[in-house]
């Protein structure tokens, strides 16, 4: 037939019309007896469905095709076969046609005839359904269909808003072919089998387009095919370059149409939905392949920006096998899969460079590899576990997190997670299990070439570098190992990528690891922690600041991903009783605690760390690195243990602090220190946890004019910034702190001296012995050219004496080279300019609750320094705490340079006592502002310092076996240089004022008392320049001395012997011997306000200085800064003792003149020791405390006192005088005089005795004579003659200045002195005796005062 018009009215609308036209068609029929075969063809069919309406959309669809039509029909009357092919298919449908009732009634009737195919069950039998791929049901399906499209369009059209949608197909072809012939496959269902078939499914060039002709969906190719044979069943999908770009705002408007058509189609659901369905159980053989490759979905959602997801190729092969067991096996390999966010995401583009980044490629997967297998039994040995085996490779993972990022992923992952209803959430039963869920498991991971980066548009990005990942897991136990892990900061994004390096490559890294392991152990919940070589930290403040926001950065995002899935969570259900869930599968029953719950297993962990160095920049100049090897660190049941056999602390590349075998515990208990506190009764708490460190040894060492204090000052400004920016306003914790427990077996502290000083000493020691060895040589050499003289006589000439005379000088020069350039080889070079050793030392601190908390701790101050006034306002502190303290040290070293005598020697020295230490909050003036460059975005940063120090009060009482101090003014330069290197320890206050004194710095910080019980105290005053000397000193041994230091004043108590070491056995003496005395020190230190009230000092910043008259200097401590000192001396031996020596004194002639050399030696001006500009030491001098005094008082009494003197050891002639009870006081003032000239000059310190009183009873005087020469014991003749000379019953001397030291300033000759003697004597003598009275004149001066009184004396008598 050539045309055929069917025209169906009414078919949308009431006025509506279905026109038909077909042109050209054949019908044909053919029958051989077997089977009919009927084939139709239409060469142009058209299609209209119109409606009236005055508006421009009277076309609601447009229908135009080709199509040839093939049917086989059997003998037995069913449909064998179908052909179907279409070509040229052009279909348009209009907006009216969803508006119209057509889609309604064709929905409705759909849905009726499926609720009629739905059989019904008997009451109380369950819904049986019908599976589709039951042979019955395939029995109703042609054996052969075959469908195909050629050059398919279809039009969507919106006519009210101009917009249509295209969409063209090349192919698309549909292949179905059963064989019923064939064995089927077998137990395809627990009751039923499956016959043979193949199904394929092929689409060709695809393309749908907007109205703007841009570009939606491209498709190249999709196959799809499934096999099923009479062993397994087959099913195989090929994609081929599929491009989709989903614009919202071009689809919203035919979403928001169908989704209104949707709603207005829906019906009623079934009491019973998908989710009562009950799907066939498939116990058959299941294999599936897909393979895609060239995928790129891009989607723009308007409301956040657009985000691209494609891939090049990813391939997946999955068998579900049941032989005895089900066992299921997997492969999936994914090849470059790729997210990108922004702007330009849905640009398509090609995969980028290898080892580089793309900003804004949120996901980049290079390669994608999984196998694994699940095997379930069966049967009989359902009784064993189930195993799952997982084998994973990935390679070059690239993750980017971004603000970007986080909104694509905001706005997309609630529309793939669905939140469940609250009615879903209360029908799911309970788990019924009670029994444990045992699976087998085994996983390995290896992840290759990871990048992970935060990408910020503020600060940067941030980039992770992990070069191997891998991961082994099993049921027992997991391991994580990483290879090559480097965190590095990108602080500025000026390209478009960004380079992927091995992590040993990566410029600048923040922190730098080699290997890192971490192992899980389930059966006993350890984890272990392994860190190989190379762990390195390179820290500052930009960077800390970089890290900080990154990290807020991504915590924010976690949040906004968090909040976007949890949105619409319903309520949360009412908590059941634990009674209605069972144990879950990892729960393990076992014993239960006192109050009924089971016990919780405790976690294990353990870290070992091979080597480590972490640098912190705390200023743009100086940084501070910290450097361990071999470090484990383990914690389990609430006890902590770390070990480090070699730590080390460098301050700007200078190796400070050392310390070798450390070990850490931190333990709820120390029975170390339990046994400690029984020693004090007054503690409280009789456990608390507690720290323990332990040092094999311990070295600090200062370079030279190194500035430590400039570096340290900048870490506690990061410290209090870092404490400021992530802890604000924490309270105070009232948990008692834990003990202290500290044990170093060799602590050694060293200051580092000049390296010039160093070779110029030893440079000058090796002259002088060459000097030395010179002239021996030419001594030898002398007498070998005198013996040839006389073997030769006048034929051994000149010119060969002066070459053989040049040889030797020749040789002497290479000879002193030679052994200058060997001079450190055998003996390294000294560096030690102080060292201060410890052997031994232990020491605790522990706290307790009667003196913890700040209330507490100032009840302790007031108690420990009760002399000190306390503000009536109270204090505030911002640091206080107390400790009882005990400590031990077996040996106490200082010594200077390589002089042969320590400084200071102590050994066994035990400590125990209270310690506190505070730091008073300062005002608004009192706290200085410290800049901290952080850079851009963040500028500088300002952190507030508190400038009032840190005080410490104590309470001590020591026990030493032996104390020696060692000193003397040829030991000055040293201690000078010293002083200069304790100056660089700590920075200078803020505050604009002079700095204190020692005197003074110490009475601002300590405070409290301190009781010392030594069993042998020595001192040392060195009497000569040479501070290597050790034969002429002056030697104060004090023996049972008891020592007690309370403010303002010091008391020694003890057996005190004053001997005179020198080089010669003659002079050497103890000519001072002063049984059980009692000396007592007095300091009153002359002040304009209290001399104790330290608490009144206010430091001020200098930005907040009061005004001051001009020419005056502001100065904080001028309340408290002394003037001057008044010491008062006070030596008591009245005291009842059980000794039965009395005091004496052992003079020589040779050692009066001994004390003046010693006198001169301590009295001599010392020089200025590397002052000046050449220095770089422009300082003020130091006071000294000599020049501090302004008034000295001496009070001597004695119950008996017995005075030898001799002219001389080898004679022995001298004179004895004894007397009874007696007292002497002497005061003394001194004034410091100015020097005239321009030139600045030391001030000239004068001294003058305002008041002097002796008071001496039964005076006694002997003359003693010895007629037998030197002993061989060099010791004194017992048998020695004495003479009687003078008897005083009592003696009494005074001296009176009729003037104060300010009148005889200016007017010193009218001072008078006023000599004053009474008493009674008798001599018996000659003349020969006087000269010897004279000499004798000389030891009574001290005791009458003065020389021309005893001199006028001996001349009357």
């Amino acid at each position: 037939m050539d045309s055929i018009n069917i025209m169906v009215l009414h078919v949308a609308t009431s006025e509506s019309l279905w026109h038909v036209q077909a042109s050209k068609t054949r019908l044909l029929l053919n029958g051989d007896g077997k089977s009919l075969t009927c084939e139709v063809s239409l060469t142009k069919l058209n299609s209209k469905v119109l409606r009236s309406s005055q508006l421009d959309d009277t076309c609601l669809a447009e229908l135009a095709l080709a199509l040839s039509l093939s049917l086989e029909i059997s003998s037995k009357r069913r449909l064998v076969g179908v052909r179907l092919r279409v070509r040229t298919l052009q279909a348009e449908l209009h907006e009216g046609l969803f508006c119209s009732p057509l889609l309604h009634r064709i929905t409705a009737g759909a849905q009726r005839s499926s609720a009629r195919e739905q059989p019904s069950a008997g009451p109380g039998e369950p819904l049986k359904s019908v599976s589709l791929l039951s042979r019955d049901t395939l029995q109703l399906i042609p054996r052969r269909v075959e469908v195909k499209l050629e050059n398919t369009s279809m039009v969507l059209s919106m006519n009210s808003q101009k917009r249509h949608l295209t969409w063209s197909l090349k192919l698309l072809q549909f292949l179905y072919q059963r064989e019923e012939e064939q064995i089927p496959l077998r137990n395809f269902t627990p009751t039923s089998d499956l016959d043979q078939m193949s199904v394929d499914l092929q689409l060709e060039d695809g393309l749908l387009l907007s109205q703007s002709r841009q570009r939606i969906v491209c498709l190249n190719s999709l196959k799809t095919s499934l096999q099923v044979t009479a062993i397994d069943l087959s099913a195989a999908v090929l994609l081929n370059t599929c491009i989709i770009h989903y614009r919202h705002q071009e689809f919203s408007h035919w979403l928001g149409l169908l989704a209104q058509e949707y709603r207005s189609w829906a019906v009623p659901v079934p009491s019973q939905g998908h989710k009562g369905r009950s799907y066939p159980q498939i116990i058959a053989p299941i294999i599936l392949c897909a393979s895609l490759s060239n995928v790129n979905v891009s989607v723009q959602l308007g409301d956040t920006p657009p985000f691209a997801l494609g891939f090049n190729s990813i391939s997946a092969d999955y068998q579900h096998l049941r032989p005895q067991s089900v066992h299921q096996r997997a492969v999936l390999a994914v090849d470059h899969l790729c997210w990108r966010v922004g702007n330009d995401s849905h640009i398509q583009r090609a995969p980028h460079p290898p080892n580089m980044h793309v900003w804004g490629e949120a996901l980049i997967l290079d390669s994608f590899n999984l196998q694994g297998s699940y095997n379930q039994p069966l049967g009989m040995s359902s009784a064993q576990s189930d195993t799952l085996f997982l084998d994973c490779t990935i390679r070059g993972l690239q993750v980017e997190s971004s603000d970007t990022c986080t909104e694509c992923l905001a706005r997309v992952l609630p529309l793939f997670c669905p939140q469940p209803s609250r009615a879903e959430l209360a029908k799911q039963p309970p788990s019924a299990s009670t029994e444990p869920w045992g699976l087998l498991w085994k996983v390995d991971l290896k992840v290759e070439d990871v990048n992970l980066f935060t990408l910020s548009a503020l600060v940067g990005a941030l980039e992770l570098r992990l070069d191997t990942l891998t991961v082994l897991g099993s049921a027992e136990s997991c391991t994580v190992s990483v290879q090559g892990m480097v965190l590095a900061l990108v602080k500025s994004i000026t390209e478009k990528m960004q380079p992927c390096c091995k992590a040993p490559a990566i410029p600048n890294p923040v922190a730098n690891l080699s290997m890192f392991s971490v192992t899980y152990h389930s059966s006993i919940r350890s984890l272990e922690v392994q860190c190989g070589e190379g762990l390195a930290v390179l820290w500052s403040p930009p960077d800390h600041m970089h890290l900080y926001h990154h990290t807020l950065a991504t915590l924010q995002c976690h949040e906004a991903l968090r909040s976007a899935l949890s949105h619409r969570t319903p309520p949360s259900l009412p908590p059941e009783s634990p009674a209605s869930h069972p144990a879950t599968p990892t729960e393990t029953p076992g014993p239960l605690q006192p109050d009924g719950t089971p016990p919780k297993r405790l976690l294990s962990l353990s870290l070992e760390l091979s080597s480590a160095k972490l640098t912190a920049f705390v200023s743009e100049a100086n940084y501070i690195s910290l450097a361990a090897e071999r470090t484990s660190v383990s914690w389990h049941g609430g006890a902590l243990h770390g070990y480090c056999p070699e730590l080390a602390a460098g301050f700007d590349g200078h190796s400070i602090f050392s310390f070798k075998e450390v070990e850490v515990k931190l333990l709820p208990e120390l029975e170390e220190v339990i046994l400690h506190r029984c020693a004090f009764p007054t503690l409280r708490t009789l456990r608390n946890r507690g720290w323990a460190f332990s040092f094999a040894s311990v070295t600090i060492e200062f370079p030279y004019q190194y500035d430590f204090s400039r570096t340290l000052d900048a870490a506690v400004g990061v410290q209090k910034w870092l404490k400021g920016l992530h802890q604000c306003g924490h309270p105070a914790s009232p948990v008692l702190p834990p003990d202290l427990l500290l044990k170093v077996t060799h602590f050694s502290w060293v200051f580092l001296d000049d390296v010039f000083e160093v070779k110029l000493r030893d440079n000058y020691e090796l002259m002088k012995d060459e000097s030395k060895e010179s002239a021996k040589r030419l001594q030898l050499l002398d007498a070998k050219v005198a013996a040839l003289r006389k073997q030769h006589g006048e034929l051994l000439p000149a010119r060969k004496i002066e070459e053989l005379y040049a040889s030797l000088e020749k040789k002497n020069i290479e000879i002193y080279i030679q052994r200058s350039r060997r001079l450190y080889a055998n003996t390294p070079m000294r560096r030690a300019l102080l060292t201060w050793t410890l052997s031994h030392l232990e020491l605790v601190a522990m706290a307790d609750e009667s003196f913890h908390g700040t209330e507490r701790v100032l009840e302790q101050m007031r108690d420990l320094d009760s002399v000190s006034p306390f503000p009536p306002e109270g204090l505030e502190m911002v640091t206080q705490w107390c400790r009882m303290m005990k400590g031990r040290v077996g040996s106490f070293f200082v010594r200077i340079r390589d002089y042969p005598r320590y400084l200071f020697e102590i050994r066994n020295w035990q400590l125990s006592g209270r310690l506190i230490g505070a730091e008073q909050c300062g005002q608004a003036c009192s706290r200085r502002r410290q800049i901290l460059k952080l850079g851009l975005p963040w500028g500088d940063a300002t952190v507030e310092r508190n400038m009032p120090p840190l005080k410490f009060y104590h309470d001590f009482h020591s026990e030493i076996s032996q104390y020696t101090i060692v000193w003397g003014p040829c030991w000055d330069p040293a201690w000078t240089l010293i002083g200069q290197c304790v100056d660089l320890l700590t920075k200078p206050s803020e505050d604009p004022s002079a700095p204190l004194p020692w005197w003074d710095k110490s009475r601002l910080l300590f405070h409290g008392d301190w009781h010392m019980d030594i069993e042998q105290a020595n001192l040392h005053q060195l009497a000569t320049e040479d501070p290597y000397n050790t034969t002429e000193n002056m030697h104060w041994e004090w023996s049972h001395l008891s020592f007690h230091w309370k403010p303002g004043q010091f008391v020694f108590k003890g057996n005190l012997d004053v001997n005179v070491r020198t080089a010669s056995k003659y002079d050497d003496c103890c000519f001072l011997h002063l049984p059980d005395l009692c000396m007592t020190l007095d300091l009153q230190w002359l002040c304009h306000g209290n001399s104790h009230d330290h608490h009144g000092v206010v430091l001020r910043s200098p930005e907040f200085l009061p005004k001051v008259p001009v020419g005056q200097q502001y100065d904080s401590y001028r309340a408290f800064r002394s003037e001057n000192l008044n010491l008062s001396i006070r030596m008591d031996l009245t005291r009842p003792s059980e000794e039965h020596s009395q005091p004496r004194i052992l003079l020589y002639s040779s050692t009066l003149r001994w004390m003046q050399n010693f006198w001169a030696t301590w009295t001599s001006v010392t020089r200025p020791i590397c002052r000046g500009k050449l220095f770089n030491n422009m300082k003020p001098s130091k006071k000294k405390l000599g020049q501090h005094y302004k008034q000295l008082s001496y009070t001597a009494l004695f119950p008996r006192l017995q005075v030898h003197y001799w002219a001389s050891f080898a004679q022995q002639r001298g004179i004895q005088v004894e007397c009874c009870q007696g007292h002497i006081f002497t005061r003394g003032t001194q004034r410091l005089i100015p020097q005239a000239g321009t030139v600045m000059r030391r001030l000239i310190s004068e001294w003058s005795i305002t008041q002097m009183v002796s008071d001496l009873s039964q005076v006694t005087v002997h003359l003693m004579a010895s007629t037998c020469d030197e002993n061989a014991d060099h010791r004194l003749d017992t048998l020695v003659k004495k003479t009687h000379l003078l008897s005083l019953s009592s003696l009494t001397y005074q001296r009176h200045s009729n003037r104060t030291a300010e009148e005889m300033e200016y007017d010193s000759s009218l001072c008078k002195l006023v000599d004053q003697y009474h008493g009674s004597s008798h001599y018996r003598g000659t003349a020969s005796d006087i000269p010897e009275l004279c000499q004798a004149a000389l030891t009574l001066t001290p005791f009458l005062g003065s020389t021309t009184y005893v001199m006028n004396l001996f001349k009357a008598l």
